[in-house]
């Protein structure tokens, strides 16, 4: 990755003027060799797919995040980077595995249903079929259908919220004790595009509440199936059909504390070493698919510009701290518990940290404060000659305020960077949902970002 490499060369500079249209601060022969190992000898497709598909989704706690953290340490240290470490920043109280799922319609009619849980909930403990009954809307309705609920599917129709508020536990704890095998709810029916007129429909969004105790462990099963086919159950038992469903859920706890990490290593510079630059992304996904576009795109990018410049035999003034933050799903808890742990060295020595979290799409440009503007578009000066298709722009603004882990950065008042990415990937349409599958990476775009 360039990036960096410039950053740390123009950093503490004074920059005026025009950028130029081809990039002084780099070494002709550090760009030429950067470029042609990036689109002749790219990785980054092959780091993707060991991280989706041979590892999987890698939520916070789980097997797969460890197993990915593991990897890519392993996977670093190959290359050449001896001092590849993992950095514990907390642990959970419980872990959580999702196995394989599958639900059905058995009857009136036979069909698959396209569905799912929360993540750090209740399986099925094997194969469930029953009839599907409306669920109750209180505890006193529950306690009369007692014999209605025993051994049934119920279905909602208002989608629960994330944590069941005192009423809703109440009547959930009815349903199980009539012998109730779970609720069914419906999807999300539509969802807006990140661009305009774009609406994406018939999304299964994946999330969950890690704040669970090992001696209190979630017990009652809640699927979520796709709205479309929610909405024939619906009709269904409007038309008074008996309905029947079967649903197998393999989700299992793990007894904890389950310790947590990110990802480090360091190519160390050769005049200021305390000085450094963080190239990074999130390691850790939500597992309702594969977890590609959030994050798994911004983790091969990030190991693969490790690559490019290990390859290349670079050698930075300062230092480039290649970065895997875990936990960002859940609100930033890896990389600021880092930040913080690692305060005072962050707001001294670290000139930027870049964030590549916005999915599969390039990094096209980069927003800078007025005052950060003149260092960057010197610094920047010729990323748009590297593909003339994927055009590259600085442009003055304040970095997005939703939440990544450059926030975490700038909380402190350290520079951080989210990169504005463009192309025709469908960002909110694999976001957290059932689409975040291998096949939505642009094998392109993720090239162009790695550089």
């Amino acid at each position: 990755m360039l990036a960096p490499v410039v950053l740390l060369l123009v950093s503490n500079a004074t920059a005026q003027g025009t950028p130029l249209p081809r990039n002084t601060v780099i070494p002709p022969a550090t760009w030429d060799a950067a470029i042609t190992e990036g689109k002749q000898k790219s990785q980054v497709m092959a780091i993707l797919d060991h991280l989706c598909n041979r590892i999987g989704p890698r939520l916070t706690s789980s097997d797969n995040l460890q197993n990915a953290c593991e990897w890519s340490r392993e996977w670093l240290k190959d290359l050449g980077y001896d001092n590849a470490r993992l950095d514990r920043w907390g642990e959970f109280p419980v872990g959580f595995n999702r196995g394989p799922w599958s639900g059905e319609v058995l009857a009136p009619i036979k069909k698959a249903l396209v569905c799912n849980t929360p993540a750090w909930s209740a399986g099925t403990h094997g194969r469930q079929e029953g009839p599907l009954v409306l669920a109750p809307t209180s505890e006193e309705d529950a306690k009369e259908r007692a014999t209605e609920l025993q051994g049934a599917w119920l279905l909602m129709k208002q989608r629960p919220r994330r944590s069941l508020s005192g009423r809703a536990r109440r009547i959930t704890k009815a349903c199980q004790e009539a012998g109730a095998l779970g609720y069914v709810y419906s999807g999300r029916k539509t969802r807006n595009g990140m661009k305009k007129g774009i609406v994406h429909e018939n999304l299964l969004l994946t999330g969950g509440n890690y704040r669970i105790r090992w001696n209190k462990l979630p017990a009652f099963p809640r699927v979520q199936v796709r709205w479309d086919q929610f909405q024939e159950l619906v009709a269904m038992l409007e038309k008074r059909q008996e309905v029947r469903l079967a649903f197998d859920i393999r989700n299992w706890f793990k007894k904890g504390p389950i310790p947590l990490y990110n990802v480090v290593a360091d190519l160390v510079g050769s005049e200021k070493p305390n000085e450094f630059v963080v190239v990074s992304g999130h390691i850790d996904s939500w597992d309702g698919a594969a977890g590609t576009t959030d994050n798994g795109t911004g983790t091969a990018t990030t190991l693969e510009a490790a690559r490019i410049l290990k390859a290349i035999g670079a050698r930075p003034k300062r230092t480039i701290r290649f970065m895997l933050w875990s936990g960002e799903e859940q609100g930033l808890m890896g990389s600021r518990s880092w930040v913080q742990k690692n305060r005072k060295d962050v707001k001294v020595n670290c000139q930027a940290a870049l964030v590549h979290d916005g999915g599969t799409n390039y990094a096209g440009g980069i927003v800078g404060t007025k005052a950060q503007l003149p260092l960057l578009l010197r610094a920047f000066a010729g990323f748009h000659t590297i593909d003339s298709s994927l055009p590259f722009q600085v442009t003055e603004g304040r970095q997005p305020s939703y939440g990544s882990d450059h926030t975490s950065f700038i909380s402190i008042g350290a520079p951080g960077f989210y990169w504005k990415q463009e192309g025709n990937a469908q960002y909110r349409y694999t976001h957290h949902t059932q689409y975040d599958t291998f096949d939505a990476a642009v094998p392109a775009y993720q090239a162009q970002t790695a550089l």
